[in-house]
């Protein structure tokens, strides 16, 4: 199974997440893949790079399903069906469902407030 997640940044994403893996779920975050290709600094992302960044997503996708793991994909977005796209066509390549849990929107004001609080990225809130 792969489930993908909908919704803004802070929406409620990765703390869902974190307590699916309980169940043995592998999961895909596009913020750790770039933290990981340029040692934590993910401010060195590089839209260059981004088939790179894609690569990968999917070869740790096709290995975790391969072994039998489902697989969460956590990533920035995912809100429109063009960006979800992708992982249904590898689902449906490997032969295993796919489902989309979709997460609350929030006001834009709100939106940045839970953003700030969960990780500014150096950013101030106005």
């Amino acid at each position: 199974m792969i489930y993908v997640l909908v919704g803004e940044i802070a929406s409620g994403k990765s703390t869902w997440t974190r307590n699916a893996v309980a169940n043995g779920d592998l999961v895909v975050n596009d913020d750790a893949i770039v933290n990981m290709l340029h040692a934590d600094q993910y401010i060195a992302y590089d839209t260059s790079l981004k088939p790179l960044y894609k690569s990968i997503e999917d070869h740790i996708i096709h290995c975790a399903i391969m072994i039998g793991r489902s697989v969460i994909i956590d990533r920035g977005l995912n809100i429109k069906l063009t960006a979800r796209k992708r992982f249904i066509a590898l689902a449906r390549s490997l032969d295993v469902q796919v489902s989309a849990i979709i997460f609350p929107r929030h006001t834009p004001e709100e939106h940045a407030l839970r953003r700030f609080k969960s990780d500014n990225r150096g950013h101030t809130v106005p």
